[in-house]
């Protein structure tokens, strides 16, 4: 009798056929079979980039993934050097960085469009990453603007 292989449940270890006991494993099976796997933590970080303005907890992400809650939240300080939640705030973070170089949107809004239900709470971890209150972030990414520009439009002058 043929050996099956846990992992893809086939009768050879590099048969390409998808199984449900290989998507319930965490094992990724890429598009075409010709790419590399993802691993288990790779799949995790993409889906919360993904999903970083949503209400996504630990639990919710070892879900999607198959894996125990238990084993995900070891995996974070292991593989990032930070726990689940402070990996989700930094993501959020980054995210209303970029917003608020970019757009008009108030803190408010902001805060809401990366996941936080209430400005406080945006406004404290914001400070705890930053190292600044978001608004006094915002006012210097307008002055740093403002100076490029100002540079940019005075070697345009010598120029000329």
């Amino acid at each position: 009798m043929p050996r099956k292989y846990p992992v893809t449940g086939t009768e050879s270890p590099n048969d390409e056929t998808t199984t449900e006991n290989t998507e319930q494993a965490g094992y990724i099976r890429s598009g075409t079979g010709k790419e590399p796997r993802k691993d288990n933590f790779q799949r995790i970080t993409e889906y919360m980039e993904a999903h970083y303005n949503e209400q996504i907890s630990l639990q919710d992400v070892a879900s999607y993934a198959y894996l125990n809650r238990t084993y995900v939240s070891e995996l974070f300080p292991k593989k990032l050097g930070m726990s689940f939640t402070s990996y989700r705030n930094l993501l959020r973070i980054r995210h209303a960085c970029v917003m608020m170089e970019k757009s008009s949107m108030s803190l408010t809004e902001i805060s809401r469009a990366v996941g936080y239900d209430a400005l406080s709470s945006f406004s404290r971890v914001f400070r705890q990453i930053m190292g600044v209150p978001p608004q006094q972030y915002r006012k210097t990414q307008l002055k740093a603007k403002t100076s490029a520009v100002m540079m940019q439009i005075r070697r345009e002058k010598e120029n000329d």
